[in-house]
């Protein structure tokens, strides 16, 4: 059975990259899972009403810090992502987006998803967050530099 996510359409941003490079940076398939888990889990542990605002707030952190996790993760291994058939086409390792690019949308939207959740949701949803990101980040390195 084949996921019905449908593929962004390729609309030209500045310096060549497109919509569908954006959503292959920050991982958007993965990063719908992962917001589907965080409404399952924020609505099973919701106590009284459910407060909809309080969960379109805690998806929305979560998917900025998601896709800045999945961002930052392809900036740092876009080196070796450049040598591997099954990653080079990726946007930065593709020469579709500057590693500096991916970078920076990536901390744009780790640290935006961060504070959105701090401000919008609360402190413990935003420092599970950041040590998810930083958790994620790490444990990526060090699995890359063994096979390496």
């Amino acid at each position: 059975m084949k996921a019905a996510i449908i593929d962004p359409p390729a609309v030209p941003l500045e310096r060549g990259w497109t919509m569908a490079d954006l959503a292959q940076l920050v991982k958007a398939r993965l990063t719908f899972l992962v917001l589907i888990t965080t409404a399952v889990g924020f609505y099973v542990g919701w106590r009284g009403p459910m407060d909809f605002i309080a969960l379109l707030h805690a998806v929305f952190g979560t998917a900025l810090a998601a896709g800045g996790a999945a961002a930052l993760n392809q900036w740092w291994e876009h080196k070796f992502d450049a040598i591997m058939v099954r990653t080079q086409m990726r946007p930065i390792p593709s020469g579709r987006m500057l590693p500096r690019e991916g970078l920076i949308v990536g901390a744009l939207l780790g640290a935006g998803g961060v504070l959105y959740l701090a401000f919008g949701v609360n402190l413990l949803s935003a420092a599970l967050a950041a040590a998810t990101i930083a958790i994620y980040l790490r444990l990526h390195a060090v699995e890359t530099d063994q096979h390496r």
